[in-house]
């Protein structure tokens, strides 16, 4: 019986480890893609640029 304990004990901490793991990368890499860049952007971008190599 006491076996029977230990192994779900078990089971269930790495169950849990794995559901941690698993949210935390979720949380630090969302599935949602990247929202476009702003309209103009690339534009001022260039513009900084050239401004910076004279």
């Amino acid at each position: 019986m006491r076996e029977q304990w230990a192994r779900r004990i078990a089971l269930l901490t790495g169950l849990l480890v794995l559901m941690l793991a698993a949210m935390f990368a979720v949380m630090q890499n969302p599935i949602e893609p990247p929202a476009p860049p702003a309209p103009g952007t690339r534009e001022q971008a260039s513009f900084v640029e050239s401004k910076d190599r004279k």
